[in-house]
This record gives structure tokens, C-alpha cells and sequence, in this order.
């Protein structure tokens, strides 16, 4: 099962919220980094190029690590090539 992170800016994020959404409606489990509530994470994400959020950290088993930002349902929809079971709320 991959390991999936959002970094979210807060409950005020559409984008955030429509993103873990998406993933709770199938079942998808991930973990919620909040961007306002870890500062170091914020820093890390700024070096690493990124300015919008969502963020979506995605390590497959294959050990294919994919990075991107905002909200993207056709990258989302690349999830679901891998079988993913479980909830995460």
C-alpha cells in the first residue's frame, strides 16, 4: 500500500479539503501534515519549490516517490492503479 502525506494550510483550504475528500471517498488512507501547525514542514516544502497547497507526498511500493501541489483529481486517479484499502480521518 503506498504511503500518501497531504500537507494542508488548514480547514480555510478548499483545495486541501476537496483533496482529502477525494481520498476519504475511496477509502485511501493518508496522513494530514498541517502546514499552519508545523512550521518546520512549511520551510522544508518552500525549499523544496513548493507554494500552493495541497501538497501530496505519494511513496508507492515500488519505491516511486511522486511529489505535487494543488489539487489534481487526473493524479489522484493514479492512486487507485494501486490496490489501497483502509480509511484515514
Amino acid at each position: 500500500m503506498p504511503d500518501i502525506k497531504v500537507y494542508t494550510t488548514g480547514p480555510s483550504c478548499v483545495s486541501c479539503q476537496a483533496t482529502k475528500y477525494w481520498l476519504r471517498k475511496r477509502d485511501i488512507r493518508f496522513t494530514e501534515v498541517r502546514l499552519d501547525h508545523d512550521p518546520k514542514a512549511a520551510v522544508e516544502l518552500k525549499q523544496r519549490g513548493y507554494t500552493i497547497s495541497p501538497v501530496v507526498e505519494l511513496h508507492r511500493d515500488n519505491g516511486a516517490e511522486v511529489w505535487w501541489s494543488g489539487h489534481s483529481p487526473s493524479r489522484l486517479e493514479s492512486i487507485t492503479n494501486e490496490p489501497v484499502v483502509g480509511g484515514a480521518k
